[in-house]
């Protein structure tokens, strides 16, 4: 892997690939200086060339064009726009596009290593990218039909200007329900082939964040494999899709809204399955097996077998060991009744193996506490409680002291000096005697559906899905908005049991800190709580909103303090082939098995000023900085990067992630939302003037980060990126946009020096 953050290739598009590789990560990047005006206001040439040439490679299956001629259209839309690059005096757009400027350009940035024949088609591209406007689409030698200096045709020429046409206006298209550019690029295409095609669109009513990427991903596999539908606009909220129009009407059944929301709890539960060792918790409270583990098919042996490891890994203070021990018999009980019991040399093991024994016991007991008391009074003999089960079963002889050592602490350590097995005869006997109680092959039994719940959660995660997904399958009109009275209705009577994170129709329920990341308390006193009354004070959760969590906590590797997050999205609409590229770098990264990636400002404004542009340098890290996700899929109409920043306190850390914020802006050319929520509280792309928002600003930073809107655009007048900050009245504040990290970098030292922060 690079030792810089760029946009990777995809395997399927090999023109795209070559043209990341050797035009987008490189010379092209000298676009990202250049801030639009008009229709594009704020938004980077390159941006708006990245996209076009994204959107006309998703659309490779239905142009069906040749390498050489798919290759001329992509340098074409890159230097389309002539008059925002060119140098020189002129004005007038006809009087810029000519075959010396288009020369020129096309050297400046560099394509040799994508098109090493573009010289032979200098006119080709010429003609194309004076074709792109309307109004300059027409020149005098492209009347003379005598003649004609094109490699691929006049007549191609013009279909490819319909290609051209069609990707430029798309970038017009900035929302979800915007209809007139939909409308004239779907014109434009229909124009070039001979299947004619129309939009369909899905939409999702809520956002919950990665689980909504899930969602929007299974819909698009699914009407991709089932209607031939190819995604072209993908927005936060949903996504618009090319279809074949054919004679039969087009419809989504309700036998199709099912099995979407299967494949979404599908993909859920092969999350799970791929990380299900998170789901065993090793603390101070012993090692205990959540019951989200029993939705997933992991056989006891397998589970077993993993609390083997982390037992062998166990190194115990001995010392220690006997000293909290002896404490703890005479904090709760009398002396004279511990007498015989103190009065040993030792109490608690002198070996590690005996110690090791004793946590296998012990983990045995709290796994029967938590997931067999009703199997075990239907057991042989009757009895539900654990001990007495294990006493029985192992044909421990009764000792009087055992009853005033703490069951889950200690008692286990000490009846392991006294076991008729060894560890190894422990272990098989402890998985035999789970697989009798709790048989995985015979669900209806009633204690195993109690400790198997989760699987009414992933059913609840189908019945969401199905209940907050629409579809549009004539037209481009708004999509109908879900009513959520029910939602208020369950909030307002479920008083003190309300979800801490959303609103749901359902129940709630007390969150646990194993499904959550760490950092995210899920005790905290709360006015939703009732006062006074539970001696722990948990809040409640959603089973949405813990599913979204957990696939969270699954995917990202925590450094223990909460997460801040960069939510990515498009000026106006985001690409298949975008989103891909993105997941290829996380993929490459979890193959050299990186976690985590640490942006490095310095060595990016160094290589910027050798290179004259720049790339994000990276140092890979183990759980700090931007994070890896384990499973790609979590990326979607949103990118939501988890960040966890290293710093004293939340105001060093926020400033540390602004850097993150801005870089990936500028590099990636994208909005960028900065927020300590997984759930992003804006859609940008539909605040269509607002480049960066910067959410919960610390007290501390309100000097330098004097609003949440940053917005970045040229004056024209004096060909300087303006940094546009709305607070109250407009400031404007004129700066190259490198020497603005510079400044940025000299108040940041200046804070630290001062301690401000």
């Amino acid at each position: 892997m690079s030792d810089y953050l760029q946009f990777l290739g995809i395997e399927e598009l090999p023109v795209l690939t070559q043209f990341i590789e050797k035009v987008a990560n490189k010379g092209l990047q000298q676009y990202q200086r250049i801030i639009q005006w008009g229709g594009h206001k704020g938004q980077s040439l390159y941006n708006h060339v990245i996209s076009g040439v994204f959107l006309i490679h998703s659309l490779t299956s239905i142009l069906k064009l040749s390498d050489e001629e798919l290759k001329v259209l992509t340098i074409a839309f890159c230097i389309h726009d002539l008059n925002k690059s060119y140098g020189g005096i002129d004005t007038s757009y006809g009087k810029i596009a000519t075959t010396e400027n288009v020369i020129k350009e096309i050297e400046k940035v560099g394509y040799d290593d994508f098109f090493p024949k573009w010289r032979d088609y200098v006119e080709d591209i010429t003609e194309i990218i004076r074709g792109h406007s309307g109004h300059n689409s027409v020149r005098g030698d492209s009347l003379d039909r005598r003649s004609d200096s094109t490699q691929l045709g006049k007549g191609k020429i013009i279909e490819l200007c319909k290609i051209i046409r069609a990707a430029d206006v798309a970038d017009l298209s900035q929302g979800y329900s915007e209809r007139k550019h939909k409308e004239d690029f779907l014109g434009h295409v229909n124009s070039f082939t001979k299947q004619q095609y129309c939009f369909i669109a899905h939409k999702v009513s809520e956002q919950r964040g990665i689980l909504t990427n899930i969602i929007h991903n299974q819909i698009a596999e699914y009407l991709s494999k089932n209607f031939q539908a190819v995604p072209i606009f993908l927005y936060p909220q949903g996504t618009h899709y090319l279809v074949p129009v054919s004679k039969d009407k087009l419809t989504i059944s309700e036998n199709d809204l099912l099995r979407i929301g299967e494949l979404v709890a599908e993909k859920i539960t092969q999350i799970k399955s791929d990380e299900w060792s998170k789901f065993i918790e090793n603390g101070s409270q012993g090692i205990k097996v959540k019951k989200e583990i029993f939705n997933i098919d992991i056989s006891y042996l397998n589970i077993f077998n993993y609390i083997n490891t982390l037992i062998q890994r166990k190194q115990y203070k001995l010392g220690d060991k006997e000293e909290d021990c002896r404490k703890k018999l005479k904090a709760k009980n009398s002396e004279l009744e511990i007498k015989d019991l103190i009065e040993q040399d030792r109490i608690m093991p002198n070996s590690q193996e005996e110690m090791r024994l004793g946590e296998l016991l012990r983990t045995f007991y709290i796994f029967l506490s938590d997931h067999c008391k009703k199997s075990l009074a239907k057991a042989k003999g009757g009895c539900s409680d654990p001990w007495l089960y294990i006493y029985q079963a192992l044909q421990i002889p009764e000792n009087k002291d055992y009853k005033f050592l703490d069951k889950r602490y200690y008692l286990a350590y000490v009846v392991a000096k006294n076991l008729p097995v060894n560890y190894e005869e422990l272990l098989n006997w402890v998985i035999e005697q789970v697989n009798i109680l709790l048989p995985r092959d015979k669900t209806e039994e009633p204690e195993l559906q109690s400790a198997t719940s989760s699987k009414g959660d992933i059913n609840f995660v189908s019945s969401y899905v199905v209940n907050n997904i629409s579809f549009d399958l004539t037209d481009l009109r708004e999509l109908a908005i879900r009513d959520f009275s029910q939602h208020l209705i369950t909030y307002c009577q479920n008083n003190h049991e309300q979800s801490c994170y959303a609103s749901s129709a359902e129940k709630t329920k007390k969150w646990e800190s194993v499904y959550v990341p760490k950092g995210i308390k899920v005790q905290q006193f709360s006015n939703r709580l009732t006062g006074g009354k539970e001696s722990e004070p948990k809040r409640h959760i959603d089973t949405i909103a813990q599913q979204q969590f957990t696939i969270e906590k699954l995917n990202y590797k925590s450094a223990g303090d909460k997460f801040l997050y960069l939510h990515v999205m498009p000026y106006s609409f985001m690409t298949a082939p975008f989103i891909e590229s993105f997941r290829s770098i996380f993929q490459k990264l979890k193959q050299i098995d990186v976690s985590a990636v640490s942006i490095s400002l310095k060595q990016t404004l160094e290589f910027f000023k050798k290179e004259n542009y720049y790339q994000i340098a990276i140092k890979h890290e183990n759980a700090q900085g931007i994070l890896v996700p384990n499973n790609s899929e979590v990326v979607g109409n949103i990118i939501s990067l988890p960040l966890s920043i290293v710093g004293n306190n939340k105001t060093e850390k926020y400033l540390n992630a602004i850097e993150y914020t801005l870089m990936i802006h500028k590099h990636f050319g994208v909005k960028v939302l900065l927020s300590e929520l997984a759930i992003p509280i804006l859609n940008l792309t539909e605040h269509s003037e607002v480049d960066v928002f910067f959410d919960g600003v610390p007290s501390g930073l309100r000097g330098l980060v004097p609003s949440e809107e940053i917005r970045f655009q040229r004056d024209q007048r004096k060909n300087l990126l303006v940094m546009e900050i709305f607070y109250g009245k407009h400031f404007w504040q004129y700066v190259k946009y490198m020497k603005f990290y510079i400044l940025f970098l000299e108040i940041k030292t200046q804070i630290k020096r001062k301690k401000v922060i």
